[in-house]
């Protein structure tokens, strides 16, 4: 067990800064969420349903979306509201199967999400403006391997509950 300094909270020595390395990690990757949420459009809502779309030649199956995004149906039922009212989808019976249901990217959709996709795509060079190609690539491996372990995580929790 690592020694713990006067106040009790902290470790000591080698372990401090482990510590406060791994203190680092953790505050860094919240705070830099929390800003690519605000400023980069968030994991959901109407540019990130765009976008896909327009990454799916158009059409999508809102079944597929839905689980794609980790939403309710009630909230993707809400934004794919707000995009038919803009007139940027249409939402229709999926041919291969009546109790599917797919949305489509109008004309004016179309545009939308080009604009947004290069809007998202010239937020995500100035954010990652710091880190050359070789840094970049890195950081993606790095964050992989902590994705993959937290998902491998939830998984075993989940089979374990069940």
């Amino acid at each position: 067990m690592a020694e713990r300094d006067a106040g009790g909270d902290e470790p000591c020595g080698e372990a401090r800064d482990d510590w406060m390395v791994d203190h680092r990690i953790v505050r860094d990757i919240a705070c830099l969420g929390s800003f690519l949420h605000a400023h980069g459009g968030g994991r959901g809502g109407m540019s990130h349903v765009l976008i896909r779309l327009l990454e799916e030649d158009g059409r999508q199956d809102l079944r597929g979306l839905q689980d794609e995004m980790g939403i309710s149906s009630a909230a993707l039922s809400e934004v794919v509201g707000k995009l038919e009212s803009k007139g940027f989808v249409t939402k229709s019976v999926c041919a291969d199967d009546a109790r599917k249901r797919s949305i489509a990217l109008t004309p004016e959709g179309h545009a939308e999400a080009q604009r947004l996709r290069a809007q998202q795509n010239e937020f995500r060079e100035d954010f990652l403006g710091a880190l050359d190609a070789s840094e970049r690539e890195r950081l993606a491996d790095l964050l992989d391997a902590l994705l993959t372990h937290w998902r491998e995580k939830k998984e075993k929790r989940g089979n374990a509950n069940g």
